[in-house]
């Protein structure tokens, strides 16, 4: 090992004498490579997550998995290093997958699903006929549906705040009946 080796001691020596303002240069170098390499994995871990959670309810949940997994590989590579860069490489590696995890962390517990609560089951195709639920309605067929009449009134704004939410970052949203509320299959869905 090299940090058991009279090289190390060696070098230890040259930098305490060198550069005595170093002498905490082990605990700089421990957390200023873990968290320059943990700083990119929150960027990368959370673009990644947030750009494929809406298709992909449970990818929050794999980016933590995965960052954990793929962080072991470099914890045995600190223990083994043979010299401080390859330590110090681990550290950063580490890191980064170490990011990648708390990336996730707390919005994979916190991921928001909208419910709006009203007197009908849902957005109703035919306003006087309480089975004529559409189940999902995107983007496009909420167009479709304005331009032909059948979503207007006090609909409206609804809709439009329910896409509003989805484009900030919301999950799902959900409009139904509040006796639904222990069913959330019922009702319509947005996405």
């Amino acid at each position: 090992d090299y940090l058991r080796s009279e090289a190390f001691a060696a070098d230890f020596r040259w930098l305490d004498a060198h550069v005595p303002w170093l002498r905490g240069a082990p605990a700089l170098f421990a957390v200023l490579w873990h968290y320059l390499g943990a700083i990119v994995g929150v960027l990368v871990g959370s673009r990644i997550s947030d750009r494929f959670a809406k298709v992909r309810p449970g990818i929050r949940m794999e980016v933590n998995i995965a960052g954990l997994v793929l962080g072991i590989p470099f914890i045995l590579l600190m223990a083994r290093a043979q010299s401080l860069a390859a330590c110090c490489v681990g550290m950063c590696l580490f890191g980064v997958f170490r990011g990648v995890y708390d990336s996730n962390l707390l919005a994979s517990l916190f991921d928001v699903t909208l419910v709006f609560c009203f007197e009908k089951e849902g957005v109703l195709r035919d306003e006087n006929d309480d089975s004529s639920v559409i189940p999902v309605i995107d983007r496009n067929l909420y167009a479709e549906l304005k331009q032909q009449g059948i979503v207007a009134g006090g609909m409206l704004p609804k809709l439009d705040n329910s896409f509003a939410t989805l484009s900030a970052g919301v999950q799902s949203v959900i409009i139904t009946k509040a006796s639904n509320l222990s069913d959330l299959s019922k009702g319509t869905h947005l996405v």
